[in-house]
């Protein structure tokens, strides 16, 4: 390293230590930590801490499903199932590629609905979460079984809701998908108090496996859709965004048909759900 003038620099190294800038005119060396140990910020400086609970737990929480074990079906800290009509039961394929798998269906009844939650209560329909106090990721793996369409219709939500379809939505944030809206192509919506803002993408849906992600920041302005980790053509929404105490939402996903007796089914592979708080919880 070539030594400026401008700068201090400490006169001996030794393998793992890194430098930093203590000061506006001096590069400080911080020594190797142990082995386990991670690198934070103390009082404004870089140093070695061994992890705790507190610094893994505290401000950061995912919790995922593979569905490898099936469905469990009461609650809010597991996914409640709800539906109506008669539901066959499903074939599922590609268990070398995607392992552990849930129909999430029409049935065979003209107006037969399924619907996935999770963190929203059954009864009341309170959510277990509040945007505004962190960064909220939902992200999961999933394919259709065949397009909706004038014969065989439904239509397809996923993301953050207040409600199942059994009950109107006045809070989320949610993929959503039928034939005849938007041209056939993915919609995503923010509804704040029953007002929503809706984005009429040019995303075309199809049958074959894709990742969804939604991603509300920590201070609940802005909500991004991505699929296969593209952000949609509509970009983010920046209004209607539920952030206040009594939109609390829940993860949830629901099909419902409204033509036809074919059974039309959204195979979900694997969820993950991670929040980071901008503060600590105590």
């Amino acid at each position: 390293m070539v030594k400026n003038n401008a700068w201090n620099f400490d006169a001996t190294y030794a393998v793992g230590d890194i430098l930093y800038a203590s000061s506006a005119s001096d590069l400080s060396k911080l020594v190797a930590g142990s082995t386990g140990q991670v690198l934070t910020v103390s009082s404004g400086l870089p140093s070695w801490q061994t992890p705790n609970a507190s610094m893994i737990d505290n401000m950061n929480f995912t919790n995922a499903d593979d569905f490898l074990l099936g469905n469990v079906t009461w609650g809010q800290s597991s996914w409640y199932v709800e539906t109506t009509g008669v539901h066959p039961a499903p074939t599922f394929s590609d268990y070398a590629t995607n392992p552990g798998q849930i129909d999430i269906d029409t049935g065979t009844d003209t107006t037969g609905t399924s619907d996935y939650s999770y963190g929203l209560s059954p009864a009341a329909r309170s959510g277990a979460y509040l945007f505004g106090g962190g960064t909220y990721t939902f992200e999961f793996i999933g394919k259709l079984s065949a397009l909706s369409t004038s014969g065989q219709r439904y239509r397809l939500r996923m993301g953050y809701m207040d409600a199942v379809s059994s009950g109107t939505i006045a809070n989320g944030c949610w993929f959503e998908y039928t034939d005849n809206a938007n041209s056939g192509n993915w919609q995503v919506l923010s509804r704040k108090a029953s007002t929503t803002t809706t984005g009429n993408t040019s995303d075309t849906p199809d049958t074959s496996w894709h990742k969804y992600s939604i991603v509300v920041n920590a201070t609940a302005t802005s909500v991004s859709f991505y699929i296969d980790d593209v952000e949609v053509s509509t970009g983010a929404i920046t209004t209607n965004i539920p952030n206040t105490t009594g939109q609390e939402v829940g993860l949830v996903f629901q099909m419902v048909k409204s033509t036809g007796t074919t059974n039309r089914i959204f195979f979900l592979d694997y969820t993950s759900h991670n929040i980071q708080l901008t503060s600590s919880r105590y």
